[in-house]
């Protein structure tokens, strides 16, 4: 790690913050969004991105098993409320939550461990993120978390959301199958 980067743990176990400057001049801006550190093990098996509107909420999405991905999550356009819940029975951090904002101008990434279900808002038109994961797409290993988990209740910063029929019929935590 360098001066420019910090890497801080989150309330949730195996789930990092890092930061990084952000370098500005008249071209416009650079900034290192992810780098291989000692603190966790990280290596990439896909990049994804996504593009979503204002209002659109997406997950709360995990993967188990084998195929359990690590992900990295930036934001590259617009701004975004990243939101993790700790669904590992096992954890010690176990139904944990943490919500974070990330946009270009904040200079923060995610890493997000195995297991933990992840979602973001929209709280800008144009939101782009960005990420890696550890493991590639495997959807019989795919879950998810009901957004509105009464776990959830009041963390979302947004009314009015967009959501796909997927995520909207996703089971609460108590009817969680792994």
């Amino acid at each position: 790690m360098t001066d420019s980067e910090i890497v801080s743990e989150t309330r949730i176990k195996g789930c990092f913050i890092m930061s990084s400057a952000i370098h500005d001049d008249s071209r416009g801006s650079f900034r290192e969004w992810f780098k291989k550190n000692l603190i966790f093990d990280f290596e990439m098996q896909q990049g994804n991105f996504s593009t979503s509107n204002l209002g659109v909420l997406r997950g709360m999405h995990f993967s188990i098993g084998k195929q359990s991905q690590a992900k990295v999550v930036t934001c590259v356009s617009g701004e975004i409320q990243d939101v993790l819940v700790d669904v590992r029975p096992d954890s010690a951090t176990f139904k944990e939550v943490v919500s974070v904002n990330l946009s270009p101008t904040i200079g923060q990434s995610l890493l997000i461990a195995p297991g933990v279900a992840h979602g973001f808002l929209a709280l800008k038109e144009g939101a782009v993120v960005v990420y890696l994961t550890s493991e590639k797409y495997e959807p019989s290993a795919e879950r998810s978390l009901n957004a509105f988990d009464p776990l959830l209740e009041g963390v979302w910063s947004l009314t009015g959301f967009k959501r796909s029929r997927k995520d909207e019929e996703a089971p609460y935590l108590k009817d969680l199958h792994f």
